[in-house]
């Protein structure tokens, strides 16, 4: 005979136990506080209207600012400079001149045309009829 109000290991007494239909944590876990980095990042990310060359654009805050910074580097201002290569630095950017391929030089310029000169060739020995007459 077993007794449903006894309590034992693992099983409260019934007056203790939670009501069907109603939670343990009526107030919910609380919600989580904001932190600096995701507020700034939310913030970096929005969108802002940006007038350029007369038209209105939506951008992120972030490239308006990256932008602007670039402009005022432009200018000659050398604070804003200094900003733009340490940003530069930092994200790991190389100057545009180096991802350019490297100029060819003569030899290798012969090297090519040499190549061309043949495969030419060869491309129009290959389209040739072999009668003698013009291909339609």
């Amino acid at each position: 005979m077993t007794d449903d109000n006894k309590s034992r290991y693992r099983r409260p007494p019934k007056e203790t136990q939670f009501k069907p239909g109603i939670s343990g944590n009526p107030r919910g876990r609380p919600k989580a506080t904001a932190k600096l980095e995701s507020d700034l990042a939310r913030v970096l990310n929005e969108h802002v209207k940006v007038h350029e060359n007369g038209r209105v654009r939506k951008r992120t805050s972030l490239g308006v600012i990256l932008k602007r910074l670039v402009l005022e580097a432009a200018k000659g201002n050398l604070k804003a400079s200094a900003q733009l290569f340490k940003v530069l630095e930092k994200f790991g950017v190389r100057e545009t001149a180096s991802t350019l391929p490297p100029p060819v030089s003569d030899n290798d310029r012969a090297i090519i045309e040499d190549y061309l000169s043949r495969t030419a060739d060869n491309f129009l020995k290959q389209k040739q009829p072999k009668d003698g007459g013009i291909q339609p």
